[in-house]
């Protein structure tokens, strides 16, 4: 039987006097290996992958930029990014970044976010709130998923937030592999992007509340 991988989870606020995990990521993880809860300054080096939740804005992504609309940041995530981040990413861990992870991810490489997507990025409006925009794939990960067997990708994706990082903003060190589908005048999210020499992934969307096929093969890609 072969073991387990471990993935890494750091927690947050639950409440007035505790902090964890929700369970659609203990869920969702789990399909991937087991879950162990990572305090804001824990390091375990035999991590297989580290995933960085969704969560509330991180603090100041674009120096450049202040925007009202940007939410209470998270404190115990926050410490996780300043501290304990770099030594995973320093030790080549495998990361995957949802979301406000995702953001983490780009603060850490310099790349500015907009704090404040004043332009329609979307509003889902059925049930699961999973089909907020449509989706745009690059031509070199389109191909790659297609070589894998993904023949039909999804059209949409669920990703509706006031913060993010756009197309022409990304760093040197990461390529795009999806943006969303809407365009005005060059104001494009970017929803996937890989570095190109270390195992780091973001993704501006949820996985957790979607199980969708692009975060199980990405996630997947980092486990082996």
């Amino acid at each position: 039987m072969s073991k387990r991988k471990l993935i890494g989870l750091p927690i947050w606020n639950q409440g007035e006097n505790s902090v964890g995990a929700t369970k659609p990521y203990l869920e969702y993880l789990n399909r991937f290996g087991s879950v162990v809860l990572l305090g804001p300054d824990t390091f375990i080096p035999e991590l297989d992958l580290l995933v960085l939740p969704g969560g509330k804005d991180v603090f100041n992504g674009n120096k450049e930029e202040f925007s009202y609309m940007n939410s209470d940041n998270e404190r115990f995530l926050e410490w996780f990014d300043a501290n304990t981040l770099p030594k995973y990413i320093q030790s080549k861990t495998p990361i995957y970044g949802i979301c406000r992870g995702a953001q983490a991810i780009f603060r850490h490489f310099g790349m500015p976010l907009v704090q404040n997507i004043w332009w329609d990025h979307g509003y889902s409006k059925d049930e699961s709130d999973l089909k907020a925009h449509s989706i745009n794939y690059y031509g070199a990960f389109r191909a790659e998923l297609k070589s894998n067997g993904y023949l039909d990708l999804p059209k949409q994706i669920e990703s509706f937030h006031h913060q993010g990082l756009l197309a022409n903003n990304i760093s040197s060190e990461f390529e795009i592999l999806a943006t969303d589908g809407y365009d005005p005048e060059g104001y494009r999210i970017v929803e996937f992007a890989r570095h190109k020499s270390l195992p780091i992934i973001a993704q501006q969307g949820h996985p957790e509340r979607s199980w969708g096929v692009l975060p199980e093969y990405l996630i997947n890609s980092l486990l082996k």
